[in-house]
This record gives structure tokens, sequence and C-alpha cells, in this order.
């Protein structure tokens, strides 16, 4: 297995955990007036962001054409 292989597979671990964490410090108000502050819409941020981790590994892992090709640490990742 290559070194791109390995990281994406080290992302995905840390974005699923991650994921999980954050979803479990979701809290779900009783009624309706609560969804519409700030403060319920607030908690899904790191939610999102680790989402997105976990789409950019498989997208690495994978070797997507969407991803970057051009980064400064890809001679890193040549075989």
């Amino acid at each position: 297995m290559d070194k791109r292989k390995i990281i994406a597979l080290l992302l995905l671990s840390i974005g699923i955990s991650l994921s999980i964490a954050f979803l479990l410090r979701i809290d779900f108000p009783h009624g309706f007036a609560p969804y519409f502050k700030w403060e319920y819409y607030n908690q899904f941020g790191p939610l999102i962001i680790s989402i997105e981790l976990v789409i950019a590994s498989i997208y690495l892992f994978n070797e997507h054409i969407k991803q970057i090709l051009h980064w400064p640490f890809s001679d890193l990742l040549r075989c």
C-alpha cells in the first residue's frame, strides 16, 4: 500500500471518529422556538467540517480527479 492510501485511511479514521464525537454532542431542543436560535445551528459546524474531512479522504484514497494535484507536499505521496 502506498503512502497516499495510508494517509487517506488515517484521515478517514480521524474524520469518522470526530464525526461520531460531534454528533453525540448535539442536543436537540424540545419545542419549536429554540430551532430559530444561533446556538442551535452553531453546534453543527464541527460536524460538517469532520464530514468534509471524510469526503476529502475518500477522494484521496480513490485518487479522484477533483483532488488537488499540486499541493506543497505532493512529492511525499508519489510512489
